[in-house]
C-alpha cells in the first residue's frame, strides 16, 4: 500500500512506473474506503427481507472490495521490495507525520472524545494490523527475494500452492490465529510470492486477454455474493467472504492481471495521485478520525445518497490526503537532505 515515489515497494524501478500499475495503486485504495463504507452496512437475513437489491449490492460491493490490500502486496511481489535505508526511514516517517497530522486535525474540529496522547498513539500502532505486517514484511523481504531468486518457476509455483493449501485449511477453516483471518505478516508473504511468480510464469491461465480476467474477477464476485446470500438464508452467519477465502485470493490475481496487461503508457496524474496512497489509507484510518468517516458514510446512506455522495465523499478523502501527503514529502526531503550532508561530513 506504499507510495511510488517513496519506494515502499521497487517503485524506483523503470516498470514500477507504468501508470497501468500506478492505476491499480488507486483503484485498490479506492476499494480500501469502499470497504471501510460497507463495514457501516451490515447485512443479515432481516435485511435481505427488507430490501433485496439494497443488501445484494452491498454484499456484492464487499465480494468486490476485500481484494484490495491482496492486489497492494500483489505489486509489492511483483516489483520486489529493495531495502534501502531511505524507504524504510521514508516510511517510519510517513506513519509518525501522519499520527501527528490526525492528532492536530482532530484537536482543530474537535474529534475522538478527547483522549489522551498516549491512548491515541497505542491505538494508531495497535490497531494497524496493515501497518505492523507491512513493516515485518518490508523486514522480511531481503530474504524472500533471495528464496525466490534460488527458486526456478516450476518450484516457486510449487511452494505457493503448498503455502495456500495450509493457508486454506489452517488459516481460513480452522482459523489458526497465526494467519489471523489473512491480517498478518504471513498472509501477505503467500501474496508476496505470487506476485514474483506473476512476473515470470507462463501458464496459460494466466495469459487471457485482459477483458478475461475482468470477468473471471467479476464472475467469481458474484459468485461468492451468491453464496453470501445462500449461508443467510441458511441460518449461517459467518461471511465467507474474507481475506483468506482462495477465491479471493484468485480474484486478486485475475484484477492485478487486467491491470497489467492495459496498455496507457505513462500519465502523470495517475502517478501523482499514486504516489499518495498509503497517506489515504493513513489518513482515513486515524483512530481520532475513523469514527467520523465511518459516521459520514452512515448519514450518507441514511440521506439516500449513496449513489453521489459517497464518490464525492471519497475524492475529497483523496484531494485531502494528497495536498498533505506532498507537505510531508517535501519535509522528508529537506530532512534528508541535511542527515545525507551530516553523513558526508563525517
Amino acid at each position: 500500500m506504499m507510495s511510488r515515489k517513496e519506494s515502499h515497494t521497487v517503485d524506483d524501478t523503470k516498470k514500477a512506473r507504468e501508470s497501468n500499475i500506478e492505476l491499480l495503486r488507486i483503484v485498490s485504495m479506492s476499494l480500501v474506503l469502499l470497504l471501510h463504507y460497507v463495514a457501516t452496512r451490515p447485512i443479515d437475513l432481516n435485511s435481505l427481507n427488507t430490501s433485496l437489491f439494497g443488501s445484494l449490492t452491498i454484499i456484492e460491493l464487499n465480494s468486490i472490495s476485500v481484494v484490495c490490500v491482496h492486489c497492494f502486496i500483489l505489486i509489492s511481489g511483483y516489483f520486489s521490495i529493495r531495502w534501502k535505508a531511505r524507504s524504510i526511514i521514508s516510511l517510519l516517517y510517513q506513519i509518525v507525520f501522519w499520527l501527528l497530522v490526525g492528532i492536530v486535525i482532530a484537536d482543530r474540529f474537535n474529534l475522538g472524545g478527547g483522549e489522551s496522547w498516549m491512548a491515541v498513539i497505542y491505538r494508531y500502532f495497535g490497531s494497524r494490523w496493515f501497518v505492523q505486517a507491512y513493516i515485518c514484511l518490508y523486514l522480511l523481504s531481503p530474504l524472500l527475494n533471495a528464496f525466490i531468486h534460488t527458486c526456478s518457476t516450476k518450484k516457486l509455483g510449487r511452494y505457493i500452492l503448498i503455502f495456500y493449501i495450509y493457508s486454506t485449511i489452517i488459516g481460513y477453516l480452522c482459523k489458526s490465529p497465526e494467519f489471523n483471518e489473512g491480517m498478518s505478516a504471513l498472509s501477505l508473504v503467500g501474496l508476496y510470492m505470487i506476485g514474483a511468480y506473476l512476473k515470470r510464469t507462463i501458464l496459460p491461465i494466466f495469459h487471457f486477454k485482459a477483458r478475461t480476467d475482468l470477468a473471471v474477477f467479476f464472475g467469481l464476485s458474484l459468485a461468492l455474493t451468491g453464496v453470501n446470500v445462500l449461508m443467510l438464508c441458511a441460518g449461517i452467519t459467518v461471511s465467507p467472504i474474507g481475506y483468506l477465502n482462495p477465491i479471493v485470493i484468485i480474484m486478486s490475481v485475475y484484477l492485478f492481471l487486467f491491470f497489467q496487461k492495459l496498455k496507457i503508457g505513462n500519465i502523470r496524474w495517475i502517478n501523482f495521485v499514486a504516489a499518495s496512497a498509503f497517506a489515504v489509507f493513513l489518513f482515513h484510518k486515524h483512530p481520532l478520525i475513523y469514527e467520523t468517516y465511518q459516521l459520514v458514510c452512515q448519514r450518507i446512506t441514511s440521506g439516500g445518497m449513496e449513489i453521489f455522495g459517497i464518490p464525492i465523499f471519497f475524492t475529497a478523502i483523496f484531494l485531502v490526503s494528497i495536498v498533505i501527503d506532498r507537505m510531508r514529502g517535501v519535509s522528508f526531503s529537506m530532512i534528508w537532505k541535511q542527515i545525507s550532508n551530516m553523513l558526508e561530513r563525517h
